[in-house]
């Protein structure tokens, strides 16, 4: 029911979408088109009542059981109501009509002879109430999950404003490591390196983005092993074992890539102390 319950609120509407009723088949999209009706839990008590003892009827007559038992009846309100309330009364009716023509096999328990095992043996009993319930649950869960995957990703547009915004953060930020170089050589180190040299390119400071050397590889490797690396254990001793045999590991790679990175902004901010340049004025 997790399945149902977490995705089915964002796939009512998107069900109308092309791109998600191509991937559908025409039972999945039936039954995901039935979660759009009220549910059991927010029906009145003697609507529910009403509609529920209609279903048992029908159902009982359309699965072949000549009687049921008044027992059964009562078993059958109170187990829908308290283990089947997110289902509307239309899918309570379908799944006993799907379990007939076969189409609930998939997801039905096996039974002695082999095959699924959907036979009510003239009685409504909730043996045979749960397992047509819960196979119809398990294929509804699919389907759901099926056509929340078909829905296609929200393409987010930035807006020019937010583009300044962040611009002006960067700079910001750019600004604060140099103040801290320059005052207490503290080696220049940003989250995200590839933004930061991205801008020092645009503005031409720099003529291209540095490349990982082996020096830098060796430099990030000694620091991990002193504990100079904000990394778990399991990731460590992965970059240990790699290095030992000899394997590239992509997040060594990185770290190195951070410090050339940091070099290279360090050798720009060396250059501005150096020509007595006015870094605020660089960057904007």
């Amino acid at each position: 029911m997790n399945e149902i319950v977490k995705y089915s609120s964002r796939i009512e509407a998107a069900l109308d979408r092309v791109e998600v009723q191509n991937k559908l088949t025409r039972v999945e999209y039936k039954i995901c088109k039935l979660k759009n009706g009220l549910k059991i839990r927010d029906m009145e008590e003697e609507i529910y009542i009403k509609n529920i003892g209609m279903s048992i009827k029908m159902i009982a007559s359309i699965v072949g059981i000549k009687e049921v038992e008044p027992e059964d009846t009562y078993q059958f309100q109170r187990f829908v109501k308290m283990y089947y309330d997110f289902f509307t009364i239309d899918e309570i009716n379908t799944a006993f009509d799907m379990a007939l023509v076969g189409q609930l096999d998939k997801y039905l328990p096996i039974g002695k002879n082999g095959t699924p095992d959907r036979n009510h043996y003239q009685r409504f009993s909730m043996d045979y109430v749960t397992k047509i319930l819960n196979a119809y649950k398990k294929m509804l869960s699919a389907a759901v999950i099926k056509a929340y995957q078909a829905i296609p990703p929200k393409k987010y547009v930035i807006t020019e404003k937010e583009k300044i915004k962040n611009q002006n953060a960067l700079i910001d930020s750019i600004l604060d490591k140099f103040i801290a170089y320059r005052s207490r050589g503290i080696r220049p180190d940003f989250l995200v390196n590839q933004v930061v040299m991205n801008l020092l390119m645009e503005k031409k400071f720099i003529d291209k983005v540095p490349e990982v050397t082996e020096d830098a590889i060796e430099i990030a490797y000694k620091s991990i092993l002193r504990n100079g690396e904000v990394i778990n254990d399991l990731t460590k001793d992965k970059i240990i074992k790699d290095r030992n045999y000899g394997i590239k590991n992509d997040k060594l790679n990185s770290l190195a890539y951070k410090y050339e990175c940091s070099l290279v902004v360090q050798r720009w901010f060396d250059e501005i102390l150096e020509k007595g340049l006015d870094i605020n004025k660089l960057l904007k």
